[in-house]
């Protein structure tokens, strides 16, 4: 369109918008428990659900940091009279099996780091996007690495997973 009328918008025209709070934690797995804090990005009431729920006025409202010891989907929200309540934020953390140890003898790419070393091991499978932070990249190498169970063990299953993405030289 060529008229004043036709011309985009970029602004937001609502107002009293709360942002989502932040959950800030070492990562997203763990061996024995993790500590976990919410971090309102605005003067506002936070509650929060730890079993994947959508918080709500009747959830409980966060004090503290708080620790976690199995499987836990963290979900928060900010609150605040007369303003929207933000949308939820969402950290999924996962509780590994202690005792695993993984050595590389190929070092991985720094712009693909998973999370670190244990992200072999940690039981986090990476989406369809490399975008998400999930993936390990190796670059101009092999995959070389030695994965140490911590004890002699029966192997029912073994997998892995691999993302090509050639439009991102993946």
């Amino acid at each position: 369109g060529t008229g004043a009328d036709n011309i985009p918008v970029t602004e937001i025209n609502i107002k009293n918008i709360i942002p989502v709070p932040i959950i800030n934690s070492s990562g997203k797995s763990f061996s024995d428990s993790m500590r976990v804090e919410i971090i309102p990005a605005f003067e506002s009431t936070v509650y929060f659900t730890l079993d994947g729920s959508t918080p709500d006025k009747n959830s409980p409202v966060y004090h503290n940091p708080f620790y976690i010891k199995n499987n836990t989907t963290v979900k928060a929200r900010s609150c605040k009279e007369g303003y929207y309540d933000s949308k939820p934020a969402v950290a999924e953390y996962y509780k590994t099996i202690g005792g695993k140890k993984v050595t590389y003898l190929t070092k991985y790419s720094d712009l693909y780091t998973a999370g670190g070393d244990n992200a072999l091991i940690d039981g986090i499978r990476g989406p369809a996007s490399h975008h998400t932070g999930a993936w390990q990249g190796f670059s101009y190498n092999d995959l070389d690495v030695v994965v140490d169970l911590g004890s002699k063990q029966n192997i029912h299953e073994l997998s892995t997973g691999f993302l090509q993405n050639i439009t991102a030289w993946i």
